[in-house]
């Protein structure tokens, strides 16, 4: 067992900011850092009993592999599966091969069709993706279950349009009839 605390989670966020520093990806990190912390921290606590190098996570809609580049200096054994815009991104096939995290592409996200070979997964990050589908995702939840593990756990999270901090500006775009 490895208990990963909030220094090393802070170190581990802030090694993954200086790599992208200067990149054409630092503005999206910036905006998504907090949640990001949010989401390793329940993370870290959802597995504190296993020893990360052990736990294996597909992180699904990986984007820019910012999250599956913290949790991987955590030591978790993480893989990135993405649309081909991203997957195949220039700086992301740099990303993925520098930090060591295998990206694949999906084929057909709504068929549940994915350029994947392993399965076995302890968890499937489907973070800010859910609501980007334009389907009825049967076929893709599917696929996603048949990649877990028993007693493997799908982590989801989806954009808080309601929050207090918000909801003024929600507000005002109803009454200006914006947005």
């Amino acid at each position: 067992m490895t208990h990963i605390g909030k220094a090393r989670q802070a170190a581990a966020m802030q090694a993954v900011e200086e790599g992208l520093k200067g990149s054409p990806h630092w503005d999206y990190w910036r905006y998504h850092r907090t949640r990001y912390e949010h989401s390793v921290r329940s993370i870290v606590d959802k597995f504190s009993s296993q020893d990360p190098s052990k736990v294996r996570i597909l992180d699904v809609g990986s984007h820019f592999l910012q999250m599956s580049s913290v949790l991987a200096e955590l030591g978790f054994s993480v893989a990135g599966l993405d649309v081909e815009e991203f997957s195949q991104d220039s700086l992301v096939q740099e990303r993925s091969s520098k930090i060591g995290i295998p990206n694949h592409r999906i084929v057909d996200l709504e068929q549940g069709e994915f350029a994947l070979e392993k399965t076995d997964f302890d968890l499937v990050l489907f973070t800010e993706t859910l609501e980007h589908l334009p389907f009825h995702p049967k076929k893709m939840w599917l696929r996603l279950f048949s990649l877990l593990r028993s007693g493997g756990r799908i982590y989801l999270t989806t954009p808080n349009s309601l929050s207090l901090r918000k909801l003024p500006m929600l507000l005002a775009k109803l009454f200006l009839r914006v947005g």
